[in-house]
């Protein structure tokens, strides 16, 4: 959930349309819709700059693409072909390395021009040395490369991220769904109905939805992990609530048991503070009994469960550590507040006792 996504979700506003069965669907109609509506939504006070996608990051469900190449050289992997507007890049806070992102005519006129991403740059050499080569794939005429731009993750698996991607002119926006973002000054809740608003207002008949922020639509797609990581750590307190509960009942029973024998040792001559100290000691030497094995344990689970899924780990060291001091300052206190009586004992009613 912290990872370097390469775009910047706040201050993003979305909304996305549906060309299907409207006069706009037809060859030569999607664009300048498009092209209408961007017009609008970037004279709107407050927006910075807008732009429009047929694939939304965090949505990778129908993503198309294949065995891109540059120059004819064929690739090693295949990439995801994810076709933008003018502005993309800027919009989505992206970063371009090298080159620029596309321009407005381009886009009009349908030029074969493609940014890419440094990953895939950089399987063909120098990632900055990729700009002004020509992109290739079979079946399609090559594409020049103008820019070089920040990975920017579609994926939210960590295992599939970080892959080959390759940006292209929008040519028939909307023809399954298409997304327009805005960057705007502020909170984007307080933006969203102007641009439905704004949208609509071009064509009534074409279906508006999913009106939200970026930062709305990535805290959907994290619900989920968000509420395993809530579970764990209650989980975790409950069994540290429990751990603390269990080594504060046991010290305390210890220390009870042996009420007779700190009651000989008065006797023969031990004050109650070198008493106290033994007893501590002893404590902390069981604590330790149980702690190495229990971190050696713990690191144990956690390498077959490295092996079993991926982006899991072992205990850190300084965690191990830390634990350890903790559980040994409870028992400590335990200890002490245990033995604190200590000094009232009646050492003749114990001696009579034995």
């Amino acid at each position: 959930m912290r990872v370097d996504r390469g775009y910047d979700v706040k201050g993003v506003a979305t909304v996305s349309v549906s060309l299907a069965g409207t006069t706009h669907q037809l060859d030569k109609r999607q664009l300048p819709y498009f092209e209408e509506v961007l017009d609008r939504i970037r004279n709107l006070p407050g927006v910075r700059t807008a732009s429009a996608t047929e694939f939304l990051p965090l949505y990778a469900s129908g993503f198309v693409g294949g065995p891109f190449g540059m120059d004819g050289r064929p690739a090693t992997r295949n990439s995801t072909m994810v076709p933008v507007c003018s502005r993309y890049f800027q919009t989505m806070g992206g970063r371009i390395l090298y080159g620029r992102e596309f321009t407005d005519a381009e886009v009009r006129s349908g030029a074969k021009v493609a940014v890419v991403n440094e990953r895939f740059a950089g399987g063909f050499g120098v990632p900055k040395d990729a700009v002004g080569h020509q992109l290739s794939i079979e079946g399609d005429a090559p594409r020049k490369i103008v820019g070089v731009v920040k990975g920017m993750e579609y994926e939210t698996d960590p295992t599939t991220a970080g892959g080959n991607q390759v940006f292209i002119p929008s040519e028939t926006p909307g023809s399954f769904s298409s997304t327009f973002v805005a960057r705007v000054d502020g909170r984007a809740e307080d933006r969203l109905a102007a641009i439905r608003n704004t949208i609509q207002s071009v064509d009534p008949q074409v279906p508006v939805f999913s009106v939200k922020t970026m930062e709305q639509r990535l805290d959907e797609v994290f619900a989920a992990p968000k509420f395993y990581r809530t579970a764990v750590w209650a989980f975790a307190g409950f069994a540290l609530l429990l751990a603390v509960i269990g080594i504060y009942g046991i010290v305390s029973y210890a220390v009870a048991q042996r009420t007779q024998e700190m009651g000989v040792r008065m006797a023969l001559g031990t004050t109650p503070v070198r008493l106290r100290g033994m007893l501590l000691r002893q404590g902390l030497l069981m604590v330790m009994a149980g702690a190495i094995p229990g971190i050696a344990g713990a690191e144990l689970t956690g390498r077959v469960l490295e092996s079993l899924m991926g982006g899991a780990k072992p205990v850190e060291l300084a965690t191990s550590v830390g634990l350890v001091l903790f559980f040994g300052l409870v028992a400590s206190t335990s200890i002490w507040s245990a033995t604190r009586c200590i000094a009232r004992l009646d050492i003749s009613a114990i001696l009579r006792s034995e």
